[in-house]
Order: structure tokens, then sequence, then C-alpha cells
């Protein structure tokens, strides 16, 4: 295994964990009794989806063979990291009471692995500036 691609298995990780997140490690609020959903649920499909994509990145990081491609998607992850963090805050947002599911466990967890997640892909950039073309190690 190549020691850069080890950023490439934390992005994979981190993308199933935001993945679980708004359905299995910590649920967004139910459906009302009406049969609507609250907008928590659609930031935790946004949420979902975005998982998806940082797992994507990272199967594409860990098989980058060349410098300049895994910067590139390093920095893609840094951009996407802040987007997800931007759903929760004021892109799409949870309920309006604090005590509500997603309040109190959801966006403190989405937070949490994107913050994890923004770190690793920070890390990953400057670990790759200034690399050749050259397949690296």
């Amino acid at each position: 295994m190549k020691k850069n691609s080890i950023y490439g298995y934390i992005f994979i990780v981190i993308g199933i964990i935001l993945t679980l997140i708004p359905g299995v490690i910590a649920p967004t609020c139910p459906m009302m009794e009406t049969g609507k959903f609250m907008k928590c649920h659609w930031m935790g499909k946004a949420v979902f989806g975005s998982g998806i994509l940082v797992i994507l990145f990272g199967i594409i990081y860990t098989i980058a063979k060349k410098g300049s491609s895994r910067l590139i998607v390093s920095v893609c992850n840094f951009c996407l990291s802040l987007y997800i963090c931007a759903l929760p805050a004021f892109l799409i947002g949870g309920c309006m009471k604090p005590e509500m599911a997603c309040r109190a466990k959801t966006i403190p967890a989405v937070y949490f692995v994107t913050i994890v997640y923004l770190v690793v892909s920070v890390i990953a950039i400057f670990a790759n500036r200034g690399k050749d073309d050259s397949a690296d190690n």
C-alpha cells in the first residue's frame, strides 16, 4: 500500500460514516402525523448524497497515481466539506426546536465528521503540494 493512499481510505471511511448518520447513527426526525417530512429529513438526504460523493472521491484519490491528481481530488474534498457544513447551517437546516432529534444528534454528528473530513482534506492538500507528476509512493 502506498503511504499517500491512506488519505483515500480515510476519505472512504468518512464517506461511509456520513451516509450512515442521517438514517442509522443519528437519525433525523421522523415523519409528521400528517405524512409530511420536516426539512431536516431533506437535509439528511443531502448529507447522504454528499457522503456518496465523499466515498467516490476517496476511491479516486486511492487509485490516482500522480501527485497532481491527488492534489486536485484533495481540493475537491475540501470544497465538498465546506458544502456539507453549509447544509445544516444555512442551506437546508434542521427543525426549529432545539430538543428535536435532528438538533440534538444529527446536526452535531454531521458537524463533527465534516470537521474531521475538512482537516484530513487540508492535510492531504499539503501532503500533495509540490509533488511532481510522476507516480509517487
